[in-house]
C-alpha cells in the first residue's frame, strides 16, 4: 500500500474541510443569532487533545497510515482556539455580542497573525454556526444528516451515541459524546483516504498541559488582513497562510 506523504499543514488543512462539511442550511452563520439565543445554546467552557491520522485507501482492506498529528482545542462561550503540538500554528475563531464571527491564524515562529473578518469568511463561503465551531459537527447535523445506528453505551467519559451518514458527500460516522457536546471519535472516508479523528483527553479551560493563547502574546504580533492578499503576495507570511489553508480557498471575491 501506497504510503500517503501528508505534511502539518496538510492536515489541518483536512481538518478545515471536516468542519466545512455541513450542508448549507444547517445554521451556516454565526451572525444574527443575538446573545439571548447564543447563551441558550452555549456549550460547557473545556480544553481537549485530538488526535488525527489519515489512511491511504485502496482496494485492498488494509490501509498504512501516517503519523498521528495530535492538536488542542480550547473553547468557551466568546472563544474557540486549535493548535497543533508543538505550537506551530493556531486558529482562533472569536464571537462578538452580536454573534458575528472572525477567524485569527496565528503563526508564533513568524510572531504574525492573519486576520479573517465577518466579511472575508462570507465571501469564502466559510461561515459556520457557533455550536459548529465549538463542538467540531454540527449538533443539528446528529440525527438529520446522520442517523443515530446503535443504542448509546456508557464509557468512561459518559454516554455515547454513534451516527453514520453522509456530510458534504462524504461517508461519516461520529460517536458523540452528549455530555460535554463533542465527538469521542470522526471517521471520514472517500474513495482515496480515511480520516481518523479520536478525543484523547479533556480538561478544565484552562488546564490542559499547555495554554491557550494569551491576548497580551498575540498583541505584539504583526497583523495581515486577510482582505489585503492580493497587494502582498510576495510577503512570506501570505505565502505560508496560503500553503496552509489551500490556495482554492485565499482569494477574496
Amino acid at each position: 500500500m501506497k504510503r500517503l506523504t501528508t505534511s502539518t499543514a496538510w492536515l489541518l488543512t483536512v481538518f478545515s474541510a471536516t468542519l466545512a462539511a455541513v450542508p448549507r442550511g444547517i445554521g451556516t452563520t454565526g451572525a444574527g443569532q443575538g446573545p439571548a439565543r447564543a447563551a441558550a445554546t452555549a456549550f460547557p467552557p473545556l480544553s481537549a487533545l485530538y488526535e488525527t491520522q489519515v489512511f491511504a485507501e485502496g482496494h485492498q482492506t488494509t490501509a498504512q497510515g501516517q503519523t498521528p498529528l495530535r492538536w488542542y482545542l480550547w473553547r468557551d462561550d466568546q472563544r474557540v482556539e486549535t493548535r497543533t503540538v508543538g505550537g506551530g500554528f493556531s486558529e482562533i475563531w472569536s464571537r462578538d455580542s452580536e454573534g458575528r464571527i472572525s477567524k485569527e491564524q496565528v503563526f508564533p515562529d513568524d510572531r504574525a497573525i492573519v486576520d479573517y473578518y465577518p466579511g472575508d469568511l462570507a465571501a469564502m463561503q466559510k461561515q459556520l454556526s457557533w455550536r459548529h465551531l465549538q463542538s467540531l459537527v454540527d449538533p443539528h447535523a446528529l440525527g438529520k444528516y446522520l442517523k443515530e445506528v446503535s443504542s448509546s453505551r456508557k464509557t468512561k467519559t459518559g454516554l455515547v451515541k454513534v451516527f453514520r451518514g453522509s456530510l458534504g458527500g462524504v461517508s461519516t460516522e461520529v460517536h458523540w459524546l452528549a455530555s460535554i457536546s463533542l465527538p469521542l471519535l470522526i471517521r471520514r472516508r472517500d474513495p482515496s483516504r480515511r480520516i481518523v479523528t479520536r478525543l484523547v483527553e479533556t480538561w478544565a479551560v484552562d488546564a490542559a498541559p499547555v495554554p491557550r493563547s494569551k491576548t497580551e502574546t498575540l498583541a505584539g504580533y504583526r497583523r495581515v488582513d486577510f482582505a489585503d492578499f492580493g497587494d502582498k503576495e510576495k510577503d512570506p507570511l501570505v505565502r505560508k497562510a496560503t500553503r496552509v489553508a489551500g490556495r482554492q480557498h485565499l482569494r477574496p471575491h
